[in-house]
């Protein structure tokens, strides 16, 4: 891999350049196939990178076939490690593009939309996302200091749901779901830190 897009490509491990760049890297097999199997995600694929003797050909030939011209490279473990996230690596890394987001207008003719604010713990808003899409519950709505959901940390405590579910961020929290409720919606409320 040239120097140059080495780089470009590990700058994204910091959220300023995923925001910038308005991509995101993710690690892993379930990870990728649950990327492949999206909608939404599937050919949003830019680039895929696998360490040195990587065997599932299998995976690599299906998120090529989603994505012609699909930038696929074999890297060196000292070179894929700069990339890697996580201590015992599956082996496997992908460039995704953010998709095209769905105006938020569209979230008034759902049944249910979950909102979240201040989630700041990566791992939890992922395991809340996951659980979410559990149940059903594919429409996200994050205040905008919640955590940022194409964090590695989020992605993998999601289990690839984020690539299943529709997620939102607004600027301000209260007047969007004031907005829900001027429009028949219900809104159901809960604090752990409310007064009893």
């Amino acid at each position: 891999m040239q120097k140059f897009s080495f780089k470009y490509y590990e700058k994204l491990k910091q959220k300023k350049y995923r925001r910038l760049e308005k991509k995101f890297l993710i690690e892993g097999e379930n990870l990728l196939s649950e990327c492949l199997s999206s909608e939404k995600y599937a050919s949003s694929v830019e680039a895929l990178f696998f360490r040195k003797g990587y065997a599932n050909v299998q995976l690599i030939r299906k998120a090529e076939a989603a994505n012609p011209g699909l930038r696929s490279e074999e890297l060196e473990e000292n070179i894929f490690n700069k990339l890697s996230d996580t201590v015992n690596s599956q082996g496997i890394i992908a460039c995704i593009r953010n998709s095209a987001e769905k105006d938020i207008s569209d979230l008034f003719i759902q049944n249910t939309v979950i909102t979240l604010e201040n989630i700041s713990d990566p791992g939890n808003l992922g395991t809340i996302i996951r659980t979410c899409y559990w149940f059903g519950l594919k429409n996200i709505v994050l205040n905008n200091t919640a955590g940022e959901f194409q964090n590695p940390k989020v992605l993998r405590s999601s289990q690839g749901a984020v690539f299943h579910s529709e997620i939102f961020i607004v600027n301000d929290l209260k007047n969007f779901l004031r907005e829900f409720e001027s429009k028949g919606f219900n809104i159901i409320l809960h604090n752990l830190k409310a007064e009893r």
